[in-house]
């Protein structure tokens, strides 16, 4: 007697689908992974600014926090490649950005000129005296670094104008320290364009016998004969 095969059930779809789902789990991108990124590309100022190379570091250690989670939690994290891109072009950037400014810093100086900052030319304590260091420079051909104070006048390229130690003093105008002031008078050949950069000077230092009021900033004493800029 022949006998016959029960038919096959086909599999509940409701089943499959279950499994299914079971097996696919929503994982979220890891914030830090994309925080690394978009460090390292607002730490390409840093090629400009050194100081700004602190985003590419924090952009280090973010990428290595979302690589730590990601690894820890895999199920409920992604963007572990991400993770290591953004360590590595952080990575990159610090150690590129570095170089640079160091290459910078040790080419800089002009041969016959003295590296000098405006820290140096700062009294000492409350003395009422001019500083020490600025009495000995007095006549030497100094290099020093600075921003072009807002007080220009005219635009374009200019052929004397205050220098200040920093961006605050540069961007917001207003009236700096004796000190932080230096009014800088060029040859045709050493002329800048005005503009809100760091610029590099070398020249001949002194200290005016008088205050000078120059474009709205008062008491400039301090002067520099510019023959190099850059």
């Amino acid at each position: 007697m022949a006998t016959t095969t029960p038919p096959q059930h086909a599999e509940n779809p409701y089943q499959a689908t279950e499994a299914f789902d079971a097996n696919l789990q929503y994982r979220t991108l890891n914030r830090a992974a994309v925080g690394s990124v978009v460090l390292f590309v607002f730490g390409l100022t840093g090629v400009l600014f050194w100081q700004l190379l602190i985003l590419p570091i924090a952009g280090i250690l973010l990428g290595y926090s979302a690589y730590r989670n990601i690894k820890r939690y895999p199920e409920e994290y992604t963007g572990l490649n991400l993770a290591r891109f953004g360590m590595m072009l952080c990575l990159l950037l610090v150690i590129g950005g570095a170089s640079f400014h160091a290459f910078v810093y040790a080419t800089e100086v002009p041969e016959g000129y003295e590296r000098v900052s405006f820290s140096e030319l700062q009294p000492e304590g409350f003395v009422p005296d001019w500083p020490k260091r600025a009495k000995e420079l007095q006549g030497k051909p100094i290099f020093i670094k600075g921003y072009m104070h807002p007080g220009v006048s005219g635009m374009g390229r200019v052929s004397q104008f205050v220098l200040v130690p920093d961006m605050g003093t540069c961007c917001f105008g207003g009236q700096p320290k004796v000190t932080d002031m230096i009014l800088v008078h060029t040859t045709p050949a050493s002329r800048l364009t005005y503009g809100a950069r760091v610029v590099r000077l070398a020249g001949k230092f002194g200290i005016g016998e008088q205050p000078q009021e120059y474009a709205g900033v008062k008491n400039v004493l301090y002067r520099l004969e510019a023959d190099y800029s850059k």
